[in-house]
């Protein structure tokens, strides 16, 4: 069966990176990077095993750490891939249905190395990790020194942004920089970007920090009409989901393990990247050497479906592994709904505001 959502396929390059972010979710890095062979096997299942090679499309992720540390190893994975689907004759590559994807801290633009990796292989598109003003930025994504990183992604800015059609800027808000978030997302704005920053899924979120979060969300919508840029900014908050479209249990918000498959820097496979880099319960669904483990990979599904029915509804942003690490079953403990609902208020807000807009 065809499927018109993309399969993401993330292999994690190397846990390097040249900085220190305060609330980096990967624990326990080694300063290691992955192994050819690792990774030779990896994108031998995705092509051989029928739940991956069954997709439409597919998009190569490559994951830090910082990925750029290591552009040979990519160009590698690339190489690889193209190869394998070459010989296969697989659509993904005769009809070239792939994208390639990273997304970097953006302090390593000016290195020559990664300016020709990225010339060479313009199928690669990479994203940008800017929590937006330079205040909230240099408290979080620091160098190991301490030192910030904001004015250093900044000078290679407009080289970055001039390379591709459309920039995906992302943000990292976390109870630290919430009560700035406003000024995040304006900034973002400003710099010519659509903002986007989401709460980490790991804080424990209070009531306080929920109508904190809504206040911040309405500073910036506010911001947008008063610069009638209603037209060019896409609408702050998260519209409030179909009741029908939302009893689905078999397929919930996030698509780990259903439409998404991660090479671990161990050699095994994950339902997403973030299971891979768990603190206290990692839970892993094969290895590249024996494929993925059918009754792993089934316990993994079942409990998928049972947070969905516990929750009751299946658009609610969760992040499956937070709750997992956190919880150490596929229970539902998590409390993200009480930060969602502010994002479902922001968008009405919004609607509010544009109904009292002439066109």
């Amino acid at each position: 069966m065809k499927r018109s959502i993309p399969l993401t396929a993330t292999i994690f390059i190397t846990d390097k990176c040249n900085l220190a972010c305060k609330y980096c979710y990967e624990a326990n890095k080694q300063y290691n990077k992955n192994t050819v062979d690792n990774i030779d096997k990896f994108i031998d299942i995705l092509y051989s095993d029928k739940r991956y090679s069954k997709f439409d499309s597919i998009i190569l992720d490559f994951i830090g750490g910082e990925a750029l540390l290591e552009t040979d190893l990519m160009a590698h994975a690339i190489n690889k891939f193209v190869e394998v689907g070459t010989r296969l004759k697989h659509p993904w590559i005769t009809e070239h249905r792939f994208q390639c994807f990273t997304t970097s801290n953006g302090t390593l633009f000016s290195i020559p190395k990664v300016k020709k990796f990225l010339e060479d292989y313009p199928c690669v598109t990479v994203g940008l990790s800017l929590d937006g003003c330079k205040k909230a930025h240099d408290m979080n994504r620091v160098h190991p020194d301490g030192k910030g990183s904001y004015d250093e992604i900044l000078k290679n800015l407009q080289w970055w942004r001039h390379r591709y059609t459309q920039v995906l800027v992302k943000g990292t808000m976390n109870r630290d920089t919430l009560p700035m978030l406003g000024d995040m997302l304006i900034n973002q704005i400003q710099l010519g970007f659509q903002p986007w920053a989401n709460p980490i899924y790991e804080e424990r979120w209070t009531k306080e920090d929920a109508e904190e979060y809504y206040k911040q969300l309405r500073k910036v919508i506010d911001f947008i009409f008063h610069r009638k840029l209603y037209t060019k900014v896409r609408p702050i908050g998260r519209p409030r989901p179909i009741k029908e479209e939302s009893l689905n249990m078999e397929v919930g918000y996030c698509g780990s393990g259903a439409f998404m498959v991660t090479l671990g820097m161990d050699g095994k496979l994950y339902p997403c990247h973030r299971f891979a880099t768990s603190t206290n319960h990692k839970y892993s669904i094969g290895d590249v050497d024996h494929g993925v483990d059918e009754e792993l990979f089934r316990k993994f599904r079942e409990g998928q479906i049972r947070i969905n029915k516990q929750m009751g509804n299946t658009k609610l942003p969760l992040c499956y592994s937070a709750n997992y690490d956190i919880n150490g079953t596929f229970d539902y403990g998590c409390n993200e709904e009480i930060m969602t609902e502010q994002e479902y208020k922001a968008y009405d807000y919004w609607n509010e505001r544009m109904r009292g807009v002439k066109l």
